[in-house]
């Protein structure tokens, strides 16, 4: 069975597709997919053109909840309605999750914030049994993404997604040499506490400590020495990471 949850930016966790949930998502209520932009070049000696890029911008859309007092058990309507516009933010990202039951691994998760406020209600909540919100929503890192995936030392990674492939090093200790897949490299410092380098123009090459706060010193430490190398959709590529260090990576689809 197909699974539509949305975890707010306050840790509480929304289960759309719930026969029995109070919120649900109805037929057509969630559209949010990646916004592609394709340059070709006209082609030379034969009829049409050829890409030559796609670039992948943020992704816009929107959610439609529809709020049903007969399965807010003992919280009013107009209870339920202002908790859900709690859970949504212009700032502060929420994850929207699309999967399976049961089948973790299927998981394709967008963080979202609100694009633009929620609007008025056309109806005073506590006056009726049942009200539809439509949230107009943002993704900024443009697409959906799988599940963190993991490996250290060697490792082949190939891109089955489609977006581009960008991914990250975890590390604790004593660092060591980071080689990409075209053979350029890069070293990491030794740190007593554990850090992530996003591996990502996006991200600026930044380092973070494990609660995701910069570590401004490490990162300035670092800056112009990581050159990021994402994967194409469609290849394969070697990494390699020191000891004590991981490689994460998730795939990122258009939908």
């Amino acid at each position: 069975m197909l699974t539509l949850k949305f975890r707010a930016h306050t840790g509480k966790l929304y289960d759309l597709f719930a026969p029995d949930s109070a919120i649900g998502v109805p037929q057509g209520g969630l559209k949010l997919s990646a916004n592609v932009t394709r340059t070709t070049h006209e082609a030379l000696g034969r009829p049409g053109s050829f890409a030559a890029d796609l670039s992948f911008g943020e992704m816009t859309g929107s959610l439609i909840a529809t709020i049903d007092a007969a399965r807010a058990s003992s919280a009013s309507l107009e209870q339920v309605y202002l908790g859900w516009l709690a859970a949504h933010s212009l700032t502060r990202e929420g994850t929207l999750i699309a999967g399976r039951d049961g089948l973790p691994q299927f998981d394709r998760t967008a963080e979202v914030k609100l694009a633009q406020q929620l609007p008025n209600p056309d109806i005073i909540p506590e006056n009726t049994s049942e009200i539809e919100v439509e949230a107009q929503l943002v993704a900024e890192r443009g697409a959906w993404f799988g599940p963190w995936q993991k490996s250290t030392g060697a490792a082949f990674i190939e891109n089955t997604g489609q977006v581009p492939l960008t991914y990250r090093v975890r590390w604790k200790g004593n660092g060591g040499r980071v080689i990409l897949p075209s053979a350029a490299h890069f070293t990491l410092p030794s740190t007593s506490t554990e850090r992530l380098l996003y591996v990502s123009d996006d991200e600026s090459c930044m380092v973070t400590r494990s609660d995701g706060t910069p570590d401004r010193n490490l990162w300035k430490a670092m800056a112009g020495k990581v050159l990021p190398e994402p994967i194409a959709v469609g290849d394969t590529r070697a990494i390699t990471v020191p000891a004590g260090a991981t490689l994460e990576w998730r795939l990122g689809y258009a939908h």
